[in-house]
């Protein structure tokens, strides 16, 4: 089963964010490597054979999103003209994520017709909010805005880490992002590893964990199919696990999956 806890703890001028160097995270010695790897600034425990990762969704570098008078505001970034930010401010969360150890497959064909970027048009999707965690420790959304809305103008609202707040002070990231890779770097990886979701399903860049190209003809709609995931090093860390390439080079936008595969997270986010 996938759990998710989300509790509104304070508002930015509160938040007690940590920067990547001097963040705090417990992570238990018998977290399997992955996890262990390419996560920083997250909690990460087991419960039974399920790996937990349990992070405020606070990110470790200064953005605008923290608000003037925070210690970790930073003046927008309009990326060359091209972006603004919306009325939005973080907010400290609870996010925890329960992974279980063997997703089970929903065997779903993923087509372009359930593929559209828009929430809340099939009973498939990943529901809204958080539905996994980042590198960062920054949740990660699906790749839909609310309904009514689209996730291409949302974009255009992204900080210069690729993401940004809901109304209720989520920070979020909706696809590749400056953020995931400032960790990765951080922590010394050189695989791109974009996070994890609920489901199990596991994100993963333009290539494959080792490095090695993908044949993309057997990428479904969401840029997504099933193989072993072996880092660079030759570790198997998942065996016949579904995983999506998040890249713009496949579909043009590089955004995380928008269908769930698995057959879990249907409980969905609790706020408190």
């Amino acid at each position: 089963m996938i759990l998710f806890l989300l509790a509104c703890t304070g508002d930015a001028s509160t938040a007690d964010a940590a920067t990547l160097e001097d963040c705090t995270a417990t992570v238990a010695d018998d977290v399997p490597a992955f996890f262990a790897t390419y996560f920083a600034c997250t909690d990460i425990s087991m419960e039974g054979e399920s790996v937990v990762l349990a992070t405020e969704s606070l990110p470790p570098y200064a953005t605008y999103y923290y608000g003037s008078g925070h210690d970790m505001y930073a003046e927008w970034d309009d990326q060359g003209g091209t972006t603004t930010p919306n009325p939005n401010v973080i907010a400290a969360l609870t996010v925890r994520v329960v992974v279980p150890a063997e997703p089970v497959a929903k065997g779903l064909d993923i087509t372009a017709d359930l593929v559209d970027y828009q929430m809340s048009t099939s009973g498939e999707e990943y529901l809204p909010g958080p539905v996994g965690v980042a590198p960062d420790s920054v949740a990660n959304f699906n790749a839909t805005a609310l309904t009514g809305d689209d996730i291409f103008e949302e974009e255009l609202t992204f900080d210069q880490w690729d993401a940004h707040p809901t109304q209720t002070g989520e920070y979020h990231h909706h696809g590749a992002n400056r953020g995931t890779l400032e960790a990765l770097d951080f922590l010394g990886v050189d695989e791109t590893v974009y996070g994890i979701l609920c489901d199990g399903t596991v994100l993963l860049g333009c290539d494959e964990l080792d490095g090695s190209a993908l044949d993309v003809d057997t990428l479904d709609a969401q840029d997504g199919h099933v193989g072993d995931i072996v880092d660079l090093d030759g570790t198997v860390h998942f065996t016949g696990r579904y995983h999506a390439h998040v890249c713009s080079d496949y579909n043009g936008f590089g955004l995380y999956p928008e269908i769930q595969y698995y057959d879990a997270c249907d409980s969905g986010p609790t706020l408190q």
